[in-house]
């Protein structure tokens, strides 16, 4: 369940990240 929250907070920062640098 750690795993499997980690993993989501590393999705959600990286689409974070993308949408920073490419606006859509």
């Amino acid at each position: 369940m750690e795993a499997f929250s980690d993993g989501v907070l590393a999705i959600i920062i990286t689409i974070m990240v993308l949408e920073l640098h490419m606006p859509l």
